[in-house]
C-alpha cells in the first residue's frame, strides 16, 4: 500500500508492486491477442493457466488522434486466466518467460494500433526531419482532405446498409450476426502520421521503463518504403528516447518473420535488411530473429510464443547480462577463395548448425552479372563455404533472401540467423 498526502487530499493506492515495466508496441502482430492465436495448440491451455498476481498488464484503447493527448484511459491489471485471452499475445509469452526467469514483478504495457505504419507511431516533428517523412505527411493530408463530410456520411451509409444485408443472411441460415459497423468519424486514417503515437504513445512515454518491446514493419514492407524504413525506424527510436527522457532507452524489436509466396519479391527481405542495420547502427537495440515462424498466407501467424520468449532471452543478455541470446548468427563479412565465398557470422551463441535439410539451403550465389543461382553450402567453423559449378568467378551470396524463404542456418540452441545479402546491387520491384 502507498499513500500520497498532500494540502487537501490523500491517496492510498493498494497491491503496489516495484518491478521492471516494458512497453510493448508495434501494429497488428503486437496488438494480437491469445484468443486471436487460440487455433494453435497450447495456447488455450497456456490462457487456462493464467495465473501470474505478480504480472501486470495495462491495455490501450485502440484510438488515434491528431492532437497530443495527455491520459489515456486504462488501468493496471493482473494477469488471470478470465482476462489472459484478450492480452497481448507476444506481451504474454516475453513477460512470462521474463518473470519464471528473473521472479521480479513485471510490468506490461501494450500500446499498439493495428495496422498503422511506423510513421504513425512517432512525433509528426520528428517525422519532419525526415525528407521521406515530409513526404509521408503531404500524402497523408491529401488523403484527408479527400474524406469530406458528404464522402464520410456515404461511407458509413453504404457500410450500414452491408451490415443490414448480412444480418438477414445470418438469420436465414441460423448463423450468428456480425458486428454492427462503428462509423467512421474522422478523416484521418491508420497511417496518418503521428496518430497512433498522440492517442497511444504520449499519454505513457514518461513513465519509467526498462525497454521498449517492438514488432512492427509490416506496413512499412511495400516497395521503396521497404528501403526506406533503415532511415524511419532508427529516427522513431531516436524521438522515442528523446520523449522519454531516457537517452540511452533499450529498444528490442523482432524481425519480421517468413509470410508470402516462394521466392516473391523483394520488399519483405529489404525491411528485414532495414531492420539488421538498425540494430547495427543504433546503439542499445537489440534484434530477436524470427525467419523460422510465420505463416506463408497469413501476415498474422498464430504462434507467438517463440516471439516472446526469444525478445525475453535478448533482455536477459541484453539489460541483465546474461549468456543467452534470442538472436541468431548475424551476417560479418566475405571472403572470395577462387570459386568459393566464405562467409563468416558473429553472434554465433554457441555456433553455427544446420537445419533439417541435407546440407544448407536458401544460399543462392551470383557473379558480376548478377544473376543468382541455388547454391551449394556447407559449415565450417565460424563461416559457412557457398560455391556453384556454373558460377567460377562468385561475387556475391544471398540467404534467405525471399518472402518464405527456405531456412536452415541456426545457432546450437535453435535461434535462425538473419537472412542477409554480400552485395548491395539496385533492387527492382515487380
Amino acid at each position: 500500500t502507498m499513500t500520497v498526502a498532500g494540502a487537501s487530499s490523500t491517496v492510498t493506492v493498494a497491491d503496489v508492486l516495484i518491478g521492471d515495466v516494458f512497453l510493448c508496441s508495434g501494429q497488428s502482430n503486437m496488438a494480437m491477442s491469445l484468443d486471436a492465436a487460440k487455433r494453435l495448440s497450447g495456447v488455450a491451455e497456456d490462457v487456462a493457466a493464467a495465473d501470474f498476481p505478480r504480472i501486470r498488464f495495462f491495455k490501450t484503447p485502440d484510438t488515434m488522434s491528431k492532437t497530443l493527448e495527455a491520459d489515456v484511459a486504462a488501468v493496471w491489471e493482473a494477469i488471470t486466466p478470465r482476462n489472459a485471452a484478450g492480452f497481448s499475445a507476444v506481451a504474454f509469452y516475453f513477460g512470462r518467460a521474463l518473470h519464471a526467469h528473473l521472479g521480479v514483478p513485471i510490468g506490461l504495457i501494450r500500446a499498439s494500433h493495428a495496422g498503422g505504419p511506423a510513421e504513425a507511431k512517432m512525433p509528426r516533428a520528428a517525422l519532419l526531419t525526415l525528407d521521406i517523412g515530409r513526404r509521408y505527411d503531404e500524402e497523408a493530408r491529401k488523403r484527408e482532405a479527400t474524406w469530406t463530410p458528404e464522402r464520410l456520411a456515404a461511407f458509413n451509409a453504404d457500410n450500414l446498409a452491408k451490415w443490414e444485408i448480412a444480418v438477414k443472411d445470418a438469420a436465414a441460415r441460423g448463423t450468428k450476426s456480425p458486428a454492427k459497423p462503428k462509423p467512421r468519424t474522422s478523416a484521418i486514417d491508420f497511417a496518418y502520421p503521428a496518430s497512433d503515437y498522440n492517442a497511444q504513445i504520449a499519454p505513457v512515454i514518461r513513465f519509467t521503463k526498462r525497454a521498449v518491446l517492438w514488432y512492427q514493419g509490416e506496413h512499412n514492407a511495400a516497395r521503396t518504403r521497404a528501403f526506406e524504413y533503415r532511415r524511419l525506424f532508427p529516427r522513431l527510436i531516436e524521438s522515442w528516447r528523446e520523449a522519454s527522457g531516457q537517452p540511452d532507452l533499450p529498444f528490442l524489436f523482432v524481425q519480421l518473420p517468413a509470410f508470402g509466396a516462394m521466392g516473391a519479391g523483394d520488399d519483405w527481405p529489404l525491411i528485414r535488411e532495414s531492420q539488421l542495420l538498425t540494430l547495427r547502427t543504433v546503439p542499445h537495440t537489440a534484434m530477436a530473429t524470427a525467419i523460422d515462424t510465420g505463416e506463408r498466407d497469413n501476415v498474422h501467424p498464430a504462434d507467438k510464443r517463440p516471439i516472446g520468449e526469444r525478445l525475453a532471452l535478448e533482455a536477459r543478455r541484453m539489460l541483465y547480462g546474461e549468456a543467452v541470446t534470442g538472436c541468431g548468427p548475424l551476417y560479418d563479412h566475405f571472403t572470395i577463395d577462387g570459386p568459393r565465398i566464405v562467409v563468416r557470422f558473429r553472434h554465433l551463441g554457441g555456433g553455427l548448425r544446420g537445419g533439417d535439410h541435407a546440407g544448407l539451403a536458401g544460399f543462392t550465389i551470383a557473379g558480376a552479372e548478377g544473376k543468382f543461382l541455388p547454391a551449394m553450402a556447407t559449415i565450417a567453423g565460424n563461416g559457412v563455404v557457398v560455391q556453384h559449378p556454373d558460377v567460377p568467378k562468385p561475387v556475391a551470396v544471398r540467404y534467405a533472401w525471399a518472402g518464405f524463404p527456405t531456412v536452415s542456418l541456426f545457432n546450437a540452441d535453435g535461434v535462425p540467423a538473419s537472412p542477409f545479402r554480400t552485395d548491395d546491387w539496385e533492387t527492382t520491384f515487380p
